[in-house]
């Protein structure tokens, strides 16, 4: 369900054994660079790109730039992509970079994009080996805040991005959950900007909620056989909910057992009926819901953002984003992607 593993769930799968994995197909989340060289060889829309090898060269290179994003090639978590505004803003993060990499601060491979305007969009699909799972999941995200739309048609800009990847995982024998990002711009042209070749998180915390034959699903992709999804719903949204005091510190969160389905905890611990956030991580507990309309989905979330209680726990900012990726979905139905 995750990447790392890929070498071993390709060597099991020639073994004969079933596994569920991207396998191979796990590079092209790792390799933003490969990526970048399908996106030309595949014909899509490509962002404007610079590949910059060492600290010292990327120093150089951004000292008259601005307006650009910054991201590491091969190993993530090592930097999280940013935005450079300019140098001067930007100066104390480049130092920062070059103290985390060390001795091989000369030797990673930098890619510095261009930035695009238009709607950010992507799709979370399943494949199995040979083909994408129906009905399709695609939808927009803020700030891990996430809603989706559950549809048998891709919208034009996306199915053109899940169609030109199709051969690529088919030659992978890539058999799991796929996500992208991408922008579409004014003329509809979806320029690819990542894949996430896992389940993405927090969003897959939702799955099991949301798809009734989710076991069959699992098992038949890893099988490389073809099923049906069992979307319980039209529409469906996550918001995690977030407290700086959950870093250091154990957190008791306290909600009406009878709405527990719909609170999905990071990592937690329960003691009789108490249910408490193991410390660690900033956002311990998120919201998922499932609805067929998307007024009823968002009354349900901010009544669901009030029953629950934790110490810090806030969902102020979250809630607000729900709202911007309200905007990104009138937007991006005036582009043709129809929600």
């Amino acid at each position: 369900f995750d990447v790392g593993t890929g070498d071993l769930v390709s060597y099991l799968r020639k073994k004969g054994y079933t596994v569920y994995g991207a396998g191979a197909g796990e590079k092209l989340e790792f390799n933003r660079k490969l990526m970048r060289e399908i996106v030309d060889k595949v014909k899509l829309p490509q962002v404007k790109y610079e590949i910059i090898e060492g600290v010292s060269n990327l120093r150089k290179y951004l000292v008259d730039k601005k307006d650009k994003y910054i991201k590491l090639n091969i190993f993530r978590g090592d930097l999280e992509t940013f935005y450079f505004v300019d140098y001067k803003s930007s100066i104390t993060i480049l130092d920062d970079i070059e103290t985390a990499l060390g001795p091989f601060k000369e030797k990673f491979l930098f890619i510095v994009e261009d930035k695009l305007e238009g709607v950010e969009v992507g799709f979370d699909l399943y494949f199995n080996g040979k083909d994408y799972l129906r009905p399709y999941l695609y939808g927009y995200e803020y700030h891990s805040g996430y809603i989706g739309v559950v549809t048998n048609e891709l919208p034009e800009p996306v199915k053109l991005v899940a169609d030109k990847l199709k051969p690529i995982l088919q030659k992978l024998d890539y058999r799991g959950a796929i996500s992208s990002e991408m922008i579409v711009d004014k003329n509809r042209n979806p320029y690819l900007i990542d894949l996430t070749c896992r389940y993405p998180y927090p969003l897959s915390l939702l799955y099991t909620e949301a798809i009734k034959n989710y076991t069959e699903v699992i098992y038949k992709i890893a099988r490389g056989e073809d099923v049906n999804i069992n979307w319980v719903s039209k529409y469906v949204a996550l918001t995690p909910l977030a407290s700086e005091y959950a870093r250091e510190h154990w957190l008791p969160i306290n909600f009406p057992l009878k709405f527990r389905n719909s609170y999905k905890f990071s990592i937690s611990a329960r003691l009789n009926d108490n249910y408490f956030a193991v410390k660690g991580s900033t956002h311990p507990v998120n919201i998922i819901v499932l609805d067929n309309e998307i007024k009823s989905l968002l009354k349900k979330i901010k009544f669901l953002t009030k029953q629950i209680s934790g110490h810090s726990l806030e969902s102020t900012e979250i809630l607000g984003g729900l709202y911007t990726i309200e905007q990104e979905i009138r937007e991006g139905e005036q582009l043709g992607l129809k929600f």
